[in-house]
């Protein structure tokens, strides 16, 4: 199977067509909600999942480190082509 790309032609993490869904179904449940609190909320569903099926806290953490990076990467990322596009 060949890999699916993101916007940006880079590889994709995880299953595109299954993330999309579970996308539009928070954008849903979300809509109108403050981003802090959706970030709270989802960043505590994460913490527990990750707790759940880490071997040890060492593996948990670099996990939820990478995950953090992630972040970052995409809403820099995200804001800097906002910003050229302006």
């Amino acid at each position: 199977m060949a890999d699916r790309l993101d916007d940006k032609g880079r590889p994709w993490s995880g299953d595109f067509h299954r993330q999309q869904i579970l996308r539009q179904r928070i954008n849903r449940i979300i809509d109108g909600k403050d981003v802090v609190d959706i970030m709270a909320a989802i960043g505590t569903i994460t913490a527990n999942m990750v707790a759940d099926l880490s071997e040890s806290e060492d593996v948990a953490l670099r996990g939820i480190e990478a995950h953090a990076g992630d972040l970052r990467e995409v809403v820099r990322a995200r804001f800097a082509a906002k910003k050229a596009a302006h």
